[in-house]
C-alpha cells in the first residue's frame, strides 16, 4: 500500500468511523472481517433504518460467506427475514442464503431455499456448485437434467475456459516424488529452497544414523533415524499439502471473477 494510500485509508477508517466509505475501505482492502464488525455496528445505530437496515445486514452476510464463516451468514439471514420486507432484498436473503448452503454442503438445507429461487436462479446455483461444491454440482444436474449450467453461456465462457484451462499440480504426484527422493516432491512444485533444505536435513539425519549404528550408538543411531523419519514423512505429506495450496491460488482469481458473474449479489453495497 503507497503512503498516500495509507493517509486515505486512515482517514476514512479513523476520522470517519462506521460511514459508508469506512466500509467499502475495508472491502477494496480485504478486511471482510471488519466489513462484518462494521455492518454489525452499524444496523445497530437507532437511524440505521430500511435501505441503510438492509445494506449493513446484507454486507454482514457477504463478508461473513468471504470469510468462510458460513454460520454467522445463515444467523444473519434469519434476522434479514424477520426484519426486512422489500421483495428485492428478501429474495437477495435467499440466495445468499441457498449459496451458503451449497458450500457448507447442507444439501436438505438447500433444498428447502430452492423452491424460493426462480429457474435462472437455480441455474446460477448449478453453475456456482460447479465451483465451490463439485459434488453437488454433480447431483444437482442428475437430479435436475433439465436445468443446464450457465456456465457454457456466452457471457461466463471465456472466464470457465481459463478456469477449466489452469495447469495444476498432482498431489499425489508431489508426495509420491517426495517418498522416492526427499525434496523431489518440493522441487516438483517449484519450490527449489523447501526441496534442498528438505533433502539436506533428512540426507543428514541417514547418514548420521548410519554412522552412529556403525559404532554401536543404537540408542542414538535410533533417536536421529527418528527424527529423520519425521522429515522424510513430513516431507511428502507437506508436498501434497502445497500442491493442494498451489492448485487453490492458481485458481482462485479466475474464480473469484466467475463467482460474481454468476452471484453478483455477493458485491457489497454502500
Amino acid at each position: 500500500m503507497d503512503s498516500w494510500q495509507k493517509i486515505i485509508f486512515f482517514v476514512f477508517v479513523v476520522a470517519l468511523p462506521c460511514t459508508a466509505s469506512t466500509i467499502k475501505a475495508f472491502a477494496d482492502y480485504g478486511r471482510f472481517d471488519q466489513v462484518v464488525n462494521l455492518s454489525v455496528y452499524q444496523m445497530a445505530q437507532k437511524d440505521c433504518r430500511d435501505d441503510c437496515q438492509a445494506k449493513s445486514i446484507l454486507n454482514a452476510i457477504r463478508g461473513s460467506i468471504l470469510i468462510g464463516d458460513n454460520e454467522s451468514s445463515l444467523l444473519f439471514a434469519n434476522l434479514g427475514l424477520q426484519k426486512l420486507q422489500q421483495k428485492e432484498h428478501r429474495q437477495k436473503l435467499y440466495l445468499l442464503s441457498a449459496y451458503t448452503n451449497l458450500i457448507d454442503g447442507n444439501w436438505l438445507s438447500y433444498k428447502k431455499l430452492e423452491d424460493y429461487l426462480s429457474e435462472d436462479e437455480r441455474l446460477r446455483m448449478v453453475g456456482l456448485a460447479q465451483i465451490d461444491s463439485p459434488y453437488l454440482g454433480k447431483r444437482m444436474i442428475i437430479e435436475s437434467p433439465n436445468l443446464v449450467s450457465v456456465l457454457g453461456t456466452d457471457s461466463n465462457k471465456s472466464f470457465w475456459t481459463d478456469y477449466q484451462a489452469r495447469p495444476l499440480k498432482s498431489p499425489w504426484i508431489a508426495g509420491i516424488a517426495n517418498l522416492l527422493i526427499p525434496g523431489g516432491g518440493y522441487a516438483y512444485l517449484g519450490m527449489w529452497q523447501t526441496a534442498a533444505l528438505n533433502l539436506f536435513l533428512a540426507g543428514v539425519c541417514v547418514i548420521s544414523s548410519a554412522e552412529m549404528f556403525n559404532r554401536k550408538m543404537y540408542a542414538s543411531g535410533l533417536a536421529v533415524a527418528s527424527v529423520g523419519s519425521v522429515f522424510y514423512l513430513g516431507g511428502a505429506f507437506g508436498a501434497a499439502r502445497s500442491a493442494n495450496d498451489i492448485n487453490q491460488k492458481s485458481l482462485s482469481d479466475i474464480a473469484g471473477k466467475l463467482r460474481l458473474q454468476l452471484l453478483p449479489e455477493l458485491n457489497f453495497e454502500f
